[in-house]
């Protein structure tokens, strides 16, 4: 029997399917089970029996649901996030930068090894797109080899679609965003 049926014949209301009394009444397992959840529920009434709710119980809950459009689109729930950001962004580049009675010699070097680990940082991803799109044909080439020689190929093949499903919708996604 369903445990959500027991639960609701323990507690005396209708169980979720029609079957579940008849089937209580000739299943001696089933009959003890609810008799287990009667005897539970009895047993835990009296604890909560003094205990109220306080009426703004609700607004003190965690958020269980996910955030609506609206409350996405929201600067009052992301603002405090993004400040937050931004102040650990700058008082880590016044970190790096030296800004607290350095020479300004001192600042000045620092500033340019700054500057230079951001162009590293820009010409090794300018690099890995470059070197991703030399490989690209050679990619094409093993692949359409592995299809004409294995039936793992065609394995492969088939887990290309539901990429190819998951890379559409990411795409629909950003460009609805970017219109909004």
């Amino acid at each position: 029997m369903d445990p959500l049926d027991v639960e609701a014949l323990a507690s005396g209301e209708e169980p979720s399917s029609a079957q579940a009394r008849g089937h209580l009444a000739a299943c001696a397992s089933c009959a003890e089970a609810v008799r287990r959840a009667a005897r539970l529920e009895t047993d835990l009434g009296w604890l909560g029996a003094e205990e109220r709710v306080p009426l703004d119980l609700a607004d003190r809950v965690l958020r269980i649901r996910p955030f609506s459009v609206a409350e996405k689109r929201s600067i009052g729930i992301w603002a405090p996030p993004a400040a937050l950001a931004g102040a650990l962004a700058l008082c880590g580049f016044a970190l790096i930068s030296g800004t607290a009675g350095a020479p300004s010699s001192e600042q000045a070097g620092t500033a340019a090894a700054l500057a230079a680990a951001a162009a590293a940082l820009l010409r090794a991803t300018g690099r890995g797109l470059l070197e991703l799109a030399e490989a690209a044909p050679a990619g094409a080439s093993a692949l359409s080899t592995l299809l004409h020689r294995s039936p793992a190929g065609w394995a492969a093949l088939l887990l290309l679609v539901p990429a190819a499903l998951g890379l559409r919708r990411t795409l629909a996604r950003s460009r609805s965003l970017a219109r909004r």
